[in-house]
């Protein structure tokens, strides 16, 4: 196979037909093949993203799902098979917001948990649903990973989780500019306010 990707690189005739037919060819206990460089638009070879994702569609196989998460418009005509293959598909599903629908929305509900933050941020961007990723940050046990994660996830909802915004808060007078610009970010996603969180 890497010999094929690198045929498709340099742009051989027929080489994005060979990838597809060995994607066809694979047995389904075989299917490790790793797509992403061929499947991503603005990869090193965007000319085979569309046709990879299409076959990808057209039979979903855990190990290459995620390549979807470019091409929605592909994605959303295969989210019942999606449905079925978390927690690889988890990203794929939220990355089509509420176009995912409401059988997408239970399985991401079910699947999030309070051991995986990608999980648990899925079903806001579906449903708008913030509970999950406000329970993940509470359960963390340690207070600097708990303010951390409360930055991601504020920055990432905004208003939905004004509960975390003490958390956040607390990041503002953090040592590391890095930390506090995001933190600054995070309260302007939240609030709306910039005028005392500069960094």
């Amino acid at each position: 196979m890497a010999s094929t990707l690198v045929e498709v690189r340099l742009r051989v005739p027929g080489a994005i037909g060979l990838v597809l037919r060995l994607m066809d060819e694979l047995p389904e206990d075989a299917a490790t093949l790793r797509l992403t460089p061929l499947s991503a638009p603005g990869t090193v070879v965007p000319a085979a993203a569309e046709p990879v994702a299409r076959r990808i569609a057209a039979r979903p196989r855990a190990e290459w799902v995620d390549a979807l998460r470019h091409l929605p418009m592909l994605a959303a005509g295969c989210v019942d098979d999606l449905v079925r293959l978390p927690p690889t598909s988890t990203g794929v599903l939220a990355a089509l917001g509420p176009s995912a629908g409401h059988t997408a929305a239970r399985a991401l509900h079910v699947r999030a948990g309070a051991d995986d933050l990608t999980a648990a941020l899925a079903p806001a961007r579906v449903t708008a649903e913030a509970e999950p990723a406000v329970d993940v940050v509470r359960a963390l046990p340690d207070a600097v990973a708990r303010r951390s994660v409360a930055v991601r996830v504020a920055a990432e909802l905004g208003s939905r989780v004004a509960e975390l915004l003490p958390l956040v808060e607390e990041r503002l007078p953090a040592p590391g500019l890095e930390s506090r610009a995001g933190a600054a970010a995070a309260v302007w996603r939240v609030t709306g306010r910039t005028h005392d969180t500069a960094p």
